[in-house]
């Protein structure tokens, strides 16, 4: 049922009470982080001991911890804030005298969760591209850490002096994204068809929640973004750092697990051919299981070999 006026500002009265309970635990919280920041500047500043650095460790740990506690609170606070002022604007609209042109206000209304519905979905998209791309640079690193974990040293350097060898390619930036394909029209009906199919609130209230969800999805995928560029940064400089090696008469050393990523990539991806002109030439049914899991299984490793294609040498 759809909260009534009345109802709503009942749930502006909770909202309001409990916003003044975390503000109050927050400023806490702020208080107690300041005394303890005084009180590491003291331990600093005093003849230093074995006894008093181990103290001074633990309370920057402790320190760390308030302050990570204090910043989420922080973050709470302001979300609920943000949430009472939005329902306090909704709850006045509401209360506003039925304006004559009601219907075309609600279309207007209705368009606008149309279009923020297609714009959540292309966010949501671009966010699983972005995963996808952190999946794959995890895989690369599992690969670089079985290899470097199965080879006790490198390679011997062979007797006649190899060609030098290139630097890997660096782990790129993303593509492009495209956007997905807007929802055909039987999917979200448009106000003209179903004029009265929702009520002016659960309207405003779908509307508030999706400018919300479309807010907090723009906030993930800052996150992802940040992730993706600090897994990208420590590819390219172990790639770099082991580029650099060289054996005693200076020539270039190819990593071992460099090595062992390209004979499994080479060697599976031969596999997989011949089993998918198996399946061309007898069909499906003419698979084994362990052929068919394989086929099955080919898309995903397509994928990975994306991420492992930076580190072939030429």
């Amino acid at each position: 049922m759809p909260r009534r006026p009345a109802q709503s500002q009942s749930h502006i009265k909770e909202s309001a009470a409990k916003l003044a309970t975390q503000e109050a635990d927050l400023q806490k919280k702020q208080a107690a982080l300041n005394d303890l920041e005084r009180q590491i500047l003291v331990l600093r500043q005093a003849k230093s001991t074995p006894e008093q650095k181990e103290r001074i460790t633990a309370e920057e740990e402790r320190l760390a911890r308030l302050k990570a506690a204090t910043a989420a609170a922080r973050i709470d606070t302001r979300a609920l804030a943000d949430d009472l002022s939005e329902m306090k604007r909704l709850v006045a609209r509401l209360e506003e005298p039925p304006a004559a042109d009601q219907l075309e206000q609600q279309k207007k209304v209705q368009l606008e969760i149309n279009a923020l519905r297609v714009k959540l979905a292309e966010e949501q998209g671009k966010r699983t591209e972005l995963e996808n791309e952190v999946e794959e640079i995890k895989n690369v690193l599992q690969m670089k850490i079985r290899a470097a974990a199965a080879v006790k040293g490198p390679a011997p350097a062979p007797a006649t002096a190899p060609a030098p060898v290139k630097a890997p390619a660096p782990v790129k930036a993303p593509a492009p994204v495209k956007a997905p394909a807007p929802a055909p029209a039987a999917v979200v009906p448009s106000p003209a068809e179903v004029p009265q199919a929702k009520t002016r609130l659960e309207r405003e209230m779908e509307l508030l929640a999706l400018k919300k969800k479309l807010l907090q999805e723009e906030r993930d995928q800052a996150m992802l973004r940040e992730a993706l560029n600090t897994a990208r940064r420590e590819v390219n400089a172990a790639l770099n750092m082991e580029h650099k090696a060289v054996d005693a008469q200076g020539r270039h050393i190819v990593p071992q697990w460099v090595k062992n990523i390209n004979s499994y990539s080479t060697a599976a991806q031969t596999i997989r051919m011949r089993t998918k002109t198996k399946a061309d030439e007898v069909g499906g049914e003419g698979l084994s299981f362990r052929e068919k899991m394989l086929l099955f299984a080919s898309a995903g490793q397509n994928s990975l070999e994306k991420g492992v294609a930076a580190l072939n040498m030429d």
